[in-house]
Formats: structure tokens, sequence, C-alpha cells
């Protein structure tokens, strides 16, 4: 059961990685663009953020979400039993032995929370972008 657990995540997480890599281009141009002057020529631009915001990061940010909840809580659960282990090999120098395929799984989990965090940053940067591009035209006065 828990092999199963570890390739069906393992499989989901690699998918993932390769769209965030294929897609890391387009997110880092789209939070690098510099607003235009005036508001009626920065149509293109934030088409483009909305764009990246809504068939990019969204997706990412959601399939990194589920991926996350679903390991929850076996991740808990290995991280909890990890725990006692040491514990008890501190208090009573027992080795400690946790199996491998829970320590993948706990890794495939940790690795699903960076991306995930990464992702977050992507959405409040690319949200921040896009409201400074909807922004009035600044007046001389």
């Amino acid at each position: 059961m828990l092999t199963d657990v570890l390739s069906a995540a393992s499989l989901f997480l690699a998918l993932l990685g390769m769209l965030y890599s294929a897609w890391y281009g387009e997110v880092k141009e789209a939070s690098g663009i510099v607003r235009k002057l005036k508001r009626a020529d920065r149509s293109p631009q934030i088409e483009e953020v909305c764009r990246v915001l809504v068939a990019r990061v969204l997706p990412l940010l959601t399939g990194s979400l589920l991926l996350l909840v679903a390991l929850l809580d076996t991740a808990w659960s290995i991280l909890s039993e990890s725990t006692t282990l040491v514990l008890q090999a501190v208090c009573g120098g027992a080795p400690v032995s946790v199996a491998p395929i829970s320590l993948l799984l706990f890794s495939v989990s940790l690795f699903s929370l960076v991306l995930l965090i990464d992702e977050v940053r992507w959405l409040l940067r690319l949200r921040k972008k896009l409201k400074h591009l909807q922004e009035p035209d600044a007046h001389a006065g």
C-alpha cells in the first residue's frame, strides 16, 4: 500500500516538476515586465500576466496543493513515528531504524511543500505586478 502511494506521489511530483521547469521562464518573464507609462498601452502586459497566472501558476499551485493534501496524513504519521523512534534511541540507546519507503514518501511530501511555497510566491508576485499594471496613469500636477 505504502509503495503504491509512493509510486503515485513520485510520478505526480515528477510531472509537477517538469511543468514547473517548462513554465519557469514564462513566469519569470511575466514578473519582470516593465510597466509602460500610459494605462492604454499596458493591455498586452496585463493580458500576459493574467495568462501566466491562470494558465501556469494556478494549475501548478493546485497540483502541488492536492499532492500535499493527499500525503499530509501519511507524512504526519511518518514524522510522528520517526520522532518516537529517535527519542527512544536517545533515551534508551536503541538503534534507529526507519523504513526506506517511509523516508522516501516523507521526502516527496517535503519536496511538494517546497514547490507549493515557491508557487505561492509566484502567485503573490504576479498579483502585485498585475495590480501595478492596472493602476491609472500618474498625472503630472
